[in-house]
């Protein structure tokens, strides 16, 4: 079930354009070239909107010691787990950023995938099982909540 929660955008953008395929090879009265351009236009699209709404990581961190670094410093620190081939990600990838906005200095967001190095280790280190997953550990490096779900300021500042 993992795979298909952390690569559901591949599995649904496949069936997508094979549906999109079949509608096409039964519409006999087109040309194949404008049947195959439709298809291409639509794989296109796919594709553009993976580029657009994909999350992508934290630019500071480029190695677990700096995720490590964060952590029981003695403010909260948001862990989100996440795959750039899941929708559930792609959907609340713009709530992450208003979090991270709204929390400023008061908490620290750590954005990592799942198919790094150190997003990896993350993952298998708290047991990941669905992709979001928001870890939120305390100024003192516990965790105190885990959510699927975007967590709110409060939540995270533990009001």
């Amino acid at each position: 079930m993992s795979f298909f929660n952390q690569f559901s955008f591949v599995i649904m953008s496949a069936v997508l354009l094979v549906a999109i395929g079949a509608v096409l090879w039964k519409a006999g009265r087109l040309s194949a070239v404008l049947r195959l351009g439709a298809w291409l236009v639509a794989l296109i699209a796919l594709l553009g909107f993976w580029l657009a709404v994909r999350p992508t990581d934290t630019p500071q961190v480029s190695a677990l010691a700096d995720v490590e670094a964060r952590i029981g410093k003695g403010t909260p620190v948001v862990i989100e787990l996440y795959s750039e081939y899941c929708l559930g990600c792609m959907a609340q990838s713009s709530a992450v950023s208003a979090l991270e906005q709204a929390l400023g200095e008061r908490a620290s967001v750590l954005r990592l995938s799942i198919h790094t190095e150190i997003g990896g280790a993350l993952w298998a280190r708290y047991q990941g099982e669905t992709t979001p997953t928001f870890i939120i550990l305390d100024g003192e490096g516990r965790e105190v909540r885990r959510t699927n779900a975007v967590p709110s300021v409060a939540q995270v500042l533990g009001q």
